[in-house]
């Protein structure tokens, strides 16, 4: 009987450490921070038109900063925008101006949201300036990764976006 759990045990153990090995040692090669960041004006384009409050969270710093607002400001007034709007559309200007210095980066871009019918009080666009840095994190508490988060947001100002 303990022969049993004596094999079962090294069993598992061996299954884990296999599963280490692909885990850590297969990770895909990272995306170059340009790339990156091009990504994510698209995901963050699509999750605006999604309304999905949740994916523009995931993207900002714990220290993000826009026009006064903090990351637990700007999820309370985008939850309260998105529930007054139907059919949000965002544009940017392609190719970005992206330039990065070390871990962190800047994008430069022309922006237009847009709302509801098309007109000149359903669309707001300007300059915008992002601000994004590399952070370390780990998956599980184990798996180290890096992430670019957005820091700062210059440009369109909130009170812009809103028409006051």
């Amino acid at each position: 009987m303990t022969r049993t759990r004596a094999a079962i045990a090294v069993g598992a153990v061996l299954i884990i450490l296999l599963g280490l090995r692909f885990t850590l040692f297969n990770q895909p090669p990272p995306i170059p921070p340009q790339e990156r960041i091009q990504q994510m004006f698209r995901e963050g384009k699509a999750a605006f038109e999604a309304k999905d409050v949740d994916a523009l969270m995931a993207m900002l710093a714990d220290d993000f900063e826009w026009d006064g607002m903090d990351k637990q400001r700007l999820r309370l007034q985008l939850v309260q925008f998105f529930r007054n709007i139907n059919t949000p559309r965002a544009r940017y200007k392609e190719p970005l101006q992206i330039e990065v210095f070390g871990a962190k980066a800047i994008a430069r871009t022309e922006v237009s949201i847009s709302w509801d019918e098309i007109g000149p009080n359903a669309q707001r666009y300007g300059p915008l300036e992002v601000e994004f840095r590399k952070e370390q994190g780990r998956r599980w508490g184990l798996f180290p990764y890096e992430e670019w988060k957005v820091v700062r947001i210059n440009g369109l100002t909130w009170e812009t976006i809103l028409g006051l």
